[in-house]
């Protein structure tokens, strides 16, 4: 997911992917939300952050299931990875293998809507 941003915000959102230790499934998986979490709160101390602390899109990726598409954004707030908004619930494909997951046009990575 990394590999679309420029070579400074690469480590940044690596960073976060390795930091996240909570992941929440909401509405059927429809909202997939990250944080970290210490001492039993939410805490990105320490962790890198994007210079843009407004939310903002990051990518647009496409999962293809069972011959069913599902389309995903991307989202930053506040600095950091937050979660990915889906429009199709993916509750009933955990674990499931055989998926594929592309940019919506096609190219193995994700697109980056923005630099952060």
């Amino acid at each position: 997911m990394a590999d679309p941003l420029a070579d400074e915000y690469r480590p940044v959102l690596l960073a976060q992917i390795d930091a996240i230790n909570k992941i929440q499934c909401i509405l059927g998986c429809t909202e997939i939300d990250f944080y970290v979490v210490r001492n039993g709160a939410v805490s990105w101390d320490g962790v890198p952050r994007f210079t843009a602390d407004s939310e903002f899109h990051i990518a647009l990726a496409a999962t293809a299931i069972d011959g069913l598409e599902i389309t995903s954004e991307v989202h930053c707030v506040g600095g950091h990875l937050f979660n990915i908004e889906s429009d199709r619930q993916g509750k009933p494909y955990p674990f499931r293998t055989g998926a594929t997951f592309n940019l919506c046009d096609g190219a193995p990575n994700l697109s980056l809507l923005r630099a952060p």
